[in-house]
């Protein structure tokens, strides 16, 4: 009775503390826009509202502007990135690479882009749309499905997920170990 509590406490144990996903949460994120017709910083006047890094937290970490009206907020989240379009509605006419957003400074290692969804977004592509190149996710705001110009609706969205290889979180780890000295600590005691 006794061997068979500790197999299945140290299986509880085991369970518990397995592996997780590793997470964007805490990272220092850098925000760049560019195109084959960049100009400031980006395509006629598209730009991030904030170039400089920017720690991971729940929350927006970046706006993407238009000249000097905020457009879309970018929100990183643990295994996501999401950008909700806030303006009126935007017309990209110049065809696909127009709208590059580049978010760097994230641990890409051992991931891939799982899905990439959208709505409110007329004329859009998800295939092409979103891309892991080297140290940075390549977001393309101007994805075209056909030839003709993409449009944004107000309150339209795009979310790109990512998944990888599964990494041990270093406190399951410890409560592994933990656990692990508490079942020794035992057995030496009721010898």
């Amino acid at each position: 009775m006794k061997t068979t509590l500790r197999a299945l406490l140290a299986a509880c144990l085991a369970v518990l503390s397995s592996h997780a996903s590793a997470s964007f949460i805490g990272y220092t994120a850098g925000c760049a826009t560019g195109g084959p017709h960049a100009t400031s910083g980006g395509p006629s006047g598209f730009y991030c509202s904030v170039p400089s890094a920017a720690v991971v937290t729940p929350g927006i970490e970046f706006q993407l502007d238009w000249f000097s009206s905020h457009q879309w907020n970018v929100n990183i989240e643990a295994s996501s990135i999401r950008l909700d379009y806030i303006g009126g509605g935007f017309t990209w006419g110049g065809g696909p690479n127009e709208g590059l957003a580049n978010i760097s400074g994230l641990n890409l290692s051992g991931l891939a882009i799982d899905t990439v969804t959208f709505a409110g977004i007329n004329n859009f592509s998800a295939a092409g749309a979103a891309a892991l190149i080297s140290n940075l996710v390549r977001l393309d705001l101007s994805r075209e499905a056909v030839n003709a110009p993409v449009f944004w609706n107000p309150g339209s969205h795009l979310l790109v997920t990512f998944t990888g290889a599964q990494v041990a979180e270093p406190g399951a780890l410890a409560l592994l170990a933990i656990g692990f000295a508490g079942l020794a600590y035992r057995r030496r005691r009721a010898r």
